[in-house]
């Protein structure tokens, strides 16, 4: 087998990213990765839309109005298949960092942290994007 032959994945990574874009803005996104990256996978956070109304009143307390939320997905299953992509884990945000983490949180963090993921708040996304970009497709 050549080198030439094989076929690579590229991981792409978007932490704390897409929150401050419309939903349209990054489904352009990456539908145009997909475009130019035929073998990607992604891996992103987003909150569900009712984490936004909660966290965009906090934001706007700080006095920041330019920091509001704007993307969520609250079917992953759904959004997975609008961009013909494989969903390959959907976690909830905080469940790795509790268990690494748990002797140095103080209460109030650590009951902040199981709420959101037992609500499901915040998620991470693992996205497997499939080579055949003929077929993308999304309603707006």
């Amino acid at each position: 087998m050549s080198f030439h032959s094989l076929q690579f994945t590229t991981l792409i990574t978007a932490r704390g990213v897409f929150e401050y874009f419309e939903v349209d803005e990054i489904v352009k996104l990456l539908i145009n990765i997909l475009k130019e990256i035929p073998h990607a996978e992604i891996v992103f956070d987003t909150p569900n839309s009712k984490t936004i109304g909660y966290t965009n009143r906090y934001v706007k307390k700080t006095g920041n109005k330019d920091a509001l939320i704007k993307f969520y997905i609250d079917d992953d299953i759904e959004f997975s298949n609008k961009l013909n992509a494989t969903l390959i884990s959907s976690e909830t945000f905080f469940t790795e960092t509790r268990k690494k983490a748990k002797k140095g949180l103080d209460l109030y963090t650590k009951i902040a942290m199981r709420m959101v993921d037992w609500k499901k708040m915040g998620k991470i996304i693992h996205l497997n994007y499939h080579s055949d970009n003929s077929s993308l497709r999304w309603a707006f």
